[in-house]
């Protein structure tokens, strides 16, 4: 069953503006600290390094978020806030789709019912657009995918300016049901993944 848009909107409010600024601030370094080119014919290339720019953004914004982990390993990222939504980056079409090659990880990522996560927590996209000459940052959106289909999506470019006062957990407006499911959920993660406390990062 496709996680409530509503439960999971609620949750990550309080980081909406975070979010935005991390893969905004990392587009900003990429272009200033990488010498490959922009534009289609780079693509590749261009991911893998402006992953890596993201995730070091990311460790560096989330450093002071309360309930906030981060899982590594098998050339991924994986966080999870308060427990309750658990989200990776990546780069998303118009439609919201990624281009992810079908591995078991993707797979298990998508499924609801595999043995990996516990239900009750919801797994979300933080995708970004390109514009379409792939030199600049289109739209940034929270997107929900249920197995092979996007169920919906949400933009929260709009919000890169603001920042709820950390410490607000966005729980008073989730809905009841979710609330009670919280206490429940004790993150598992694969062997293979390390999860390890985000610490503030030298950008120098």
């Amino acid at each position: 069953m496709p996680a409530k848009q509503s439960d999971v909107q609620s949750r990550l409010q309080p980081i909406h503006g975070l979010l935005s600024k991390v893969i905004l601030n990392a587009w900003d370094e990429y272009r200033q600290r990488c010498d490959l080119p922009l534009g289609p014919g780079h693509a590749r290339a261009r991911a893998n390094s402006f992953w890596a720019f993201i995730v070091d953004e990311a460790r560096s914004l989330f450093a002071e978020v309360p309930e906030m982990h981060i899982e590594t390993g098998n050339q991924t990222a994986r966080f999870t806030y308060h427990n309750s939504v658990q989200f990776r980056f990546k780069k998303i079409d118009p439609d919201g789709y990624t281009r992810n090659y079908p591995t078991q990880a993707a797979l298990s990522w998508l499924d609801p019912e595999n043995d990996l996560f516990p239900n009750t927590v919801r797994r979300v996209e933080v995708g970004y657009i390109l514009d379409p000459t792939e030199t600049g940052i289109e739209d940034i959106r929270i997107v929900h995918q249920h197995l092979d289909q996007v169920s919906w999506q949400y933009s929260i470019l709009d919000e890169a300016g603001e920042i709820i006062p950390l410490g607000t957990s966005g729980g008073d407006t989730a809905s009841e049901d979710f609330e009670e499911e919280l206490p429940k959920v004790a993150i598992r993660a694969k062997s293979a993944l390390v999860k390890e406390p985000i610490k503030k990062t030298d950008k120098n």
